[in-house]
């Protein structure tokens, strides 16, 4: 703490699931594969995220996820005589969505980038 500045590193344990994700997304491609190669109809795109909720449902109950820990870093200041948080960093606001997301959206990305 420096005067009306001050940084707070906060250890935030939460639950990681990205590899149920993962699993999922690799179902998912496969029957979204089977389904392209099918003669029967196409399902449409609400038919296709429904099948992804339901394999995603479905791996959740398989799959065990896993515990996760990130030390995040806020950046306060004192305003009024009352400690406030300072602008997020991009770092910090990234790590709380990964946090709020239970690393949802880096296992879809990770799942994108090795198929592409």
């Amino acid at each position: 703490m420096k005067g009306d500045k001050a940084t707070v590193v906060v250890n935030i344990t939460y639950t990681d699931i990205s590899l149920v994700v993962t699993q999922a997304m690799g179902d998912y491609i496969a029957k979204a594969f089977e389904a392209a190669m099918s003669s029967e109809e196409q399902p449409d795109e609400a038919e296709m995220q429904k099948i992804f909720t339901d394999i995603l449902m479905e791996t959740s109950k398989n799959v065990e996820a896993q515990s996760a820990a990130i030390d995040v870093t806020f950046d306060c200041e004192k305003v009024n005589g009352e400690w406030k948080l300072s602008q997020m960093s991009d770092d910090t606001l990234n790590s709380l969505f990964s946090v709020l997301s239970s690393n949802f959206l880096s296992a879809i990305e990770g799942v994108v980038s090795s198929v592409g």
